[in-house]
C-alpha cells in the first residue's frame, strides 16, 4: 500500500502560515484542516496524522490515526523502534497530513529505504 503524504497546513488558506511561524491566531487553530480533511476524503479513509485533535473532531467520518505517540502509545513505541513507516501500514493508514518536516520525522523513526513507501503530494 502506497501512504501518501499531504502537506496540507500552509496549502489550505492563506492565514495557515502562522503555525509555522508561531505567530498566535487565537481563531483558526486545527479546526480549517480538520474541515478540510472532511470535505476532501472519502468517508471511511485512513488518514495519519501528528496532530489528531482536530482531524477526529471535525473529520468524524474519518478513521484518525494518531502518529506521534501522545495519544498511541504504539505509535511512540516504534518510534523508538525505527519502525513507523511499518506501524503506518500495518494501520492501514492511506494518507499523512502533515508539514513538510513530519515527511523525514517519519524516515528518521523508521528503517533505511522506508522512503518507497512515501509520495509527497505538495
Amino acid at each position: 500500500m502506497l501512504v501518501l503524504v499531504i502537506v496540507a497546513l500552509c496549502v489550505l488558506h492563506p492565514d495557515q502560515g502562522h503555525l509555522q511561524t508561531g505567530e498566535p491566531r487565537t481563531d483558526l487553530g486545527y479546526r480549517q484542516v480538520g474541515t478540510w480533511a472532511a470535505g476532501y476524503f472519502k468517508p471511511g479513509s485512513v488518514v495519519g496524522s501528528f496532530q489528531t485533535g482536530a482531524l477526529a473532531y471535525y473529520a468524524p467520518e474519518l478513521k484518525i490515526v494518531n502518529l506521534d505517540g501522545v495519544v498511541h502509545a504504539e505509535a511512540l513505541r516504534v518510534q523508538k523502534e525505527r519502525r513507523l513507516v511499518q506501524f503506518i501500514r500495518d494501520q492501514n493508514v492511506q494518507y499523512i497530513i502533515g508539514w513538510r518536516n513530519k515527511y523525514q520525522t517519519i524516515l528518521k523513526h523508521s528503517q533505511p529505504g522506508a522512503e518507497r513507501f512515501l509520495r509527497s503530494m505538495g
